[in-house]
Parts: structure tokens; C-alpha cells; sequence
């Protein structure tokens, strides 16, 4: 993993949380070598510290990414980032959001930047005073 303080990574859902595989986000500890779950290894990484991530989700209709993150940790340090970053890539709306806060995914020369489910939305940095 490529630790970075001050930086969150952020990841939204492309299609309905409802069509992720139940193995998905299933963590399985028993894995020497290989990835915590699925999201992770699709991504690239094998690991991840549960204290450092943040999980926003809504099971109605997709909210705009401005009011999914709203109740995330810091959020309003990097909110206005992360609204831009989706409106980039035409992404106005989603119903889950997955952070890792202190993890610098976008310096990974080899990133995956969707599998299917999920897509990267981008690194931001954020401020942990407010």
C-alpha cells in the first residue's frame, strides 16, 4: 500500500450495490497472500486498516456525490475535489462510496480504475483539524 497522510482515496459504485457479488467485500483473514477480499485484489492491493476507512451508502436512489459524502470523516475538506472529479468523468450520482483515509491510490503507477462495480474516483487531500 502506498501510505500518504493527509490524502483520502476514494472509490463509488457504477452499478446498483444490489449487483456486487456476496463475496465482494467479504474479508477473509485466512489468506496469507492474497487479497482481504474481492474489492481489494481487483484493485490491486492486498491489504487495507479498517480504522482508516470510511463507508457511505444509501440503499434508495443514487445521491449526488456532494450529499453521499456528506457524513463521511472530513468530508468537507475535500468535498468540493471529489464533486469535480465525478463531474469529469459525468458521474453525477452514486449509492456507495468506499474511503481509505491515508492511502494515496492515484501515485500507484499500476492503478486499476474500475472492475465492473466499483471505479476510483481520485486522491484527495483532506484536513483532519476540521
Amino acid at each position: 500500500m502506498h501510505t500518504e497522510e493527509g490524502k483520502v482515496s476514494v472509490w463509488v459504485n457504477i452499478v446498483p450495490p444490489t449487483a456486487y457479488p456476496s463475496s465482494y467485500f467479504e474479508e477473509d483473514y485466512g489468506r496469507e497472500d492474497g487479497p482481504l477480499c474481492e474489492w481489494a485484489g481487483n484493485f490491486g492491493f492486498n491489504n487495507y486498516d479498517h480504522d482508516s476507512m470510511d463507508v457511505a451508502r444509501t440503499d434508495g436512489d443514487p445521491l449526488p456525490i456532494r450529499k453521499l459524502l456528506k457524513n463521511c470523516s472530513y468530508a468537507t475538506t475535500f468535498m468540493d475535489e471529489a464533486e469535480r472529479a465525478a463531474a469529469a468523468i459525468s458521474l453525477t450520482a452514486a449509492n456507495h462510496a468506499v474511503l481509505l483515509y491515508d492511502f494515496d491510490y492515484a501515485a500507484r503507477s499500476e492503478r486499476v480504475e474500475e472492475d465492473g462495480y466499483m471505479r476510483f474516483l481520485g486522491t484527495f487531500s483532506y484536513d483532519d483539524a476540521c
